[in-house]
């Protein structure tokens, strides 16, 4: 269990420095627009899907939707492709990320009250990623211990069993559904910074604007 909790937090590691990039960037736009949804739209409405700004949005769309396919036909085993690439995709970015901190060349936004709680909110959403699958390992961890044939820890592909049913050990469908929870929650960033830029609003009209 201790080795399945260390690579679940590994990958979640470089994913969640890829969302802060992502969280950053999304909530600059928020504050340059001055938390306006009219300028937020008019501004998607001006996007150029195809727009190198775009791509980050354009990769999470096809992740999530080969994520799910993998989740649907765990037997597939070309599909097991996908956790490769959406992982060296995570890593890639999380390393420009840092670079990119390095050499202050970082998209972020001011430290004002309003900001933070808009990324703290959506960093604290994104635990959701790593708890659910990880409450799915332990929930049949003791079942499957209690079998006279434990399974291979981190076996990749699925197998036929004596019986002829497909078998597929828990550590794999434990994986697949943590990147798909990362892919889901990458894919809905967009969506979490203007549900949360929204709700605070309110507090815009307690903070005192300054002159």
């Amino acid at each position: 269990m201790i080795e399945f909790l260390f690579l679940l937090i590994f990958v979640f590691a470089f994913w969640a420095v890829h969302v802060v990039r992502r969280v950053f960037a999304n909530t600059y736009l928020w504050q340059i627009k001055e938390y306006r949804v009219d300028r937020i739209l008019a501004h998607l409405n001006e996007k150029n899907l195809l727009s190198k700004k775009s791509f980050p949005t354009i990769i999470s769309i096809t992740l999530l939707f080969s994520g799910i396919l993998l989740l649907k036909f765990l037997s597939c085993r070309i599909l097991y492709g996908v956790l490769v690439i959406g992982f060296a995709y995570y890593v890639y970015s999380a390393l420009a990320t840092i670079t990119k901190f390095l050499n202050k060349k970082l998209t972020c936004p001011a430290k004002r009250l309003r900001n933070l709680l808009v990324i703290g909110g959506v960093m604290i959403l994104s635990l959701i990623a790593l708890v659910i699958p990880y409450l799915f390992y332990i929930s049949y961890f003791q079942e499957t211990a209690r079998d006279s044939i434990a399974s291979e820890a981190f076996q990749i592909f699925p197998k036929e069993g004596d019986d002829g049913f497909l078998v597929i050990p828990l550590e794999t469908a434990s994986v697949v559904l943590f990147f798909v929870s990362l892919f889901v929650f990458d894919f809905l960033v967009l969506a979490l910074v203007a549900l949360i830029a929204v709700i605070t609003t309110p507090l815009a009209a307690l903070i005192p604007k300054k002159k």
